[in-house]
């Protein structure tokens, strides 16, 4: 029996070493591959570690992240994270079947039963043009330098802020009073002129 333990121990170690926990306590993210530094141990640090991520998606774990090491071949030598979590910044409290996007600075992305919810406080910057069908409701001041394609209706409360021209298709209304309605009457209006009794022709510019 001590002779098939002896054989068999090189074999265990391996399987031992083969998925471990370990925390992150340095990143470089400048490589392709994102490398870590790991601590599998309070006595055992592991350079070098590639971040294996999903395509399409990818973080900067902060120092402290806990991370799922996965040894190649049952040896250190090949170490591989290919699962990084912090709990210090999980967003908790989600329904069955929903999906959140978060970081540590509350910004999040959760995409709802209901609807998709993004909370920006750092801000929301949106480079390119902008195609939006359907009805948008706006509380606040809007500035829009670009372009925006609207189908549909665009409830705007508060100001909006407009550098350059604003060309209509359809009617404009201003309170209660059509703008083209406004531009006719103002077109063909005229002033007495007070030395006869004529009045003036209509404005000419």
């Amino acid at each position: 029996m001590d002779a098939v333990s002896r054989r068999l121990a090189p074999l265990a170690r391996r399987l031992r070493n083969l998925v471990v926990r370990a925390t992150v306590t340095l990143v470089d993210d400048a490589p392709t591959m994102q490398s870590l530094q790991v601590a599998a141990t309070t006595e055992e640090t592991l350079d070098a570690c590639e971040h294996w991520q999903g395509y399409g998606l990818t973080v900067h774990p902060h120092p402290g992240a806990e991370a799922l090491l996965l040894a190649a071949g049952g040896t250190r030598a090949m170490p591989l994270i290919i699962a990084c979590a912090d709990r210090r910044y999980r967003l908790t409290g989600l329904e069955q079947g929903e999906v959140a996007l978060q970081d540590d600075q509350g910004q999040t992305i959760v995409l709802r039963r209901g609807g998709i919810e993004i909370t920006a406080p750092q801000g929301l910057t949106i480079t390119g043009d902008v195609t939006l069908t359907g009805n948008l409701t706006q509380t606040g001041d809007t500035t829009q330098t670009g372009n925006l394609t609207q189908t549909g209706d665009l409830t705007q409360t508060g100001n909006v802020n407009v550098t350059g021209s604003v060309a209509a298709t359809t009617t404009v209304t201003a309170g209660a009073e059509s703008l083209t309605a406004l531009a006719a009457t103002f077109a063909a209006h005229k002033h007495w002129v007070f030395t006869t009794s004529a009045k003036t022709g209509t404005p000419t510019t």
